[in-house]
């Protein structure tokens, strides 16, 4: 972690959350940071990940506080004028301190509004108990990954995608189709592809999971790169950590690579992909690696789904 910087000039406060944001949203670290585009930025962001609460806060702030602080709130800055911009936080110190008070008051406050949204969606499903639990234990999950503007945002993904398949474990939420997880190492290559290479195939035959048993900070830039050839975009995707709910809610798991860390359960179908890794090759090697995991995935839904016609 790079040392607490002091930031108590406004003019230096825009500079800041505007850079924070930049790095947040995968612009050029090195581009001259824009004072008055962190509202522009916060939008993109509200469009991209649709939180349901995220344009209301920017409005609310908006009117509160002007443009300056629409980006102040995204940045995970600790005490009165010191930040942690986009650096490490450490797994312990989110276990010794608690995931809720490393983040900054303003960002608590919008976990929170998360934890809200949750307990309207799964009303009479679980309690405001049960999901603010969830809310803290993905916060912690996800605290040795990179912390950065999008805390709530990550937070509020995680925490719904593992109720789901909770509640789909323990029969309170109904399938629709079959459940499938793909498990590799960092969750940062083979899984993200499989896994996005099955939704794009499948057209909402199957519901789709990926997770790894010890996940990256980030996506493999390769990776993005060779999904987005065939249309698939993994901009929104990250890499999760893996959790026994979507396991237990999974008909059929494919692990690449990661071992045993995967639990098993009775009538589930397991398989093991046997693939190169993509970290560290060059783009046409990733791509050889995703026309593998393609061809592999086709003959998966083939025996997935029985078509109609």
């Amino acid at each position: 972690m790079v040392a607490d910087r002091p930031l108590r000039e406004p003019e230096r406060l825009d500079e800041v959350a505007d850079a924070g944001l930049a790095v947040g949203l995968g612009l050029d670290e090195a581009e001259e940071p824009q004072p008055g585009r962190v509202g522009e930025h916060l939008q993109d962001l509200c469009e991209l990940v649709g939180f349901p609460w995220c344009e209301g806060a920017l409005e609310e702030r908006r009117a509160a506080d002007g443009d300056r602080y629409d980006g102040l709130h995204l940045v995970n800055h600790i005490d009165d004028g010191r930040w942690l911009g986009q650096d490490r936080i450490d797994g312990d110190q989110y276990r010794e301190e608690g995931a809720m008070n490393v983040l900054d008051p303003v960002t608590q406050h919008h976990v929170r509004l998360a934890a809200e949204a949750l307990t309207d969606e799964f009303a009479g499903v679980y309690s405001q108990k049960t999901i603010e639990r969830f809310i803290a234990e993905s916060l912690d999950l996800l605290g040795d990954a990179r912390i950065n503007v999008f805390v709530p945002v990550l937070a509020h993904r995680f925490a719904r995608e593992r109720l789901k398949a909770l509640g789909q474990a323990e029969g309170r939420i109904a399938k629709q189709v079959p459940e499938v997880l793909f498990v590799c190492v960092q969750n940062a290559g083979r899984s993200q592809m499989a896994a996005g290479l099955l939704s794009y195939r499948a057209q909402d035959k199957v519901h789709v999971r990926s997770a790894g048993s010890d996940p990256a900070e980030r996506i493999n830039p390769a990776v993005v790169e060779a999904m987005a050839e065939l249309g698939i975009d993994l901009d929104e995707e990250f890499p999760k950590p893996l959790t026994d709910e979507v396991v237990r809610a999974a008909d059929a798991v494919i692990t690449m690579g990661c071992g045993d860390a995967c639990p098993i359960y009775p009538g589930k179908r397991y398989l093991d992909w046997e693939l190169d890794d993509p970290a560290g090759k060059d783009l046409e090697a990733v791509r050889k690696i995703r026309d593998e995991i393609d061809a592999r995935v086709q003959a998966l839904l083939a025996e997935l789904v029985v078509d109609d016609g």
